[in-house]
């Protein structure tokens, strides 16, 4: 009796080795992809989430607005009076800057950009004011079909 393999049993379990093996890498590929989209959308959210939340509340606990400084303007800037500091948000470069006096710095991520930050005063003149303020934030991680771009809007008025 014969001990080993035949050339056809070989050939079979190397064509059977390869299936699997490819198999494997590209199942590893999606895994990778979905966790890369994953992370770029996670991060994008987080940043529109942060930002909206300290820009309401520090409208919330500001006494005026004071740029824009009349209803119905529009500005790239945000410029508070909360209790007789100014506070200012303002686009620089592709960064969304929050300047207290004390300590500035930031706002979006080192993965995201701002394309655009808009403030417009909304109000009447008798009446409490608001702003309406809309940004694009586009996160830097690369995905499939490019980078991921959000446009957010919220309103927000003094107390």
């Amino acid at each position: 009796m014969k001990r080993g393999s035949t050339l056809v049993e070989t050939i079979l379990y190397t064509f059977l080795l390869l299936s699997f093996l490819t198999l494997i890498t590209q199942l590893i590929a999606t895994v990778l992809d979905v966790q890369k989209e994953s992370s770029a959308a996670s991060l994008s959210s987080q940043d529109a989430m942060f930002i909206m939340q300290k820009m309401t509340n520090e409208i919330f606990q500001a006494d005026q607005i004071l740029s824009p400084p009349n209803p119905g303007d529009s500005q790239s800037q945000l410029q508070l009076d909360v209790n007789g500091q100014t506070r200012n948000f303002q686009l620089s470069a592709s960064d969304l800057i929050y300047d207290s006096g004390a300590a500035s710095g930031k706002l979006n991520s080192y993965g995201t950009v701002l394309n655009s930050f808009t403030v417009k005063r909304i109000g009447n003149p008798g009446g409490k004011h608001a702003v309406s303020i809309e940004f694009e934030l586009r996160s830097l991680i690369e995905e499939s079909g490019g980078t991921r771009t959000g446009n957010y809007h919220f309103t927000a008025g003094l107390r």
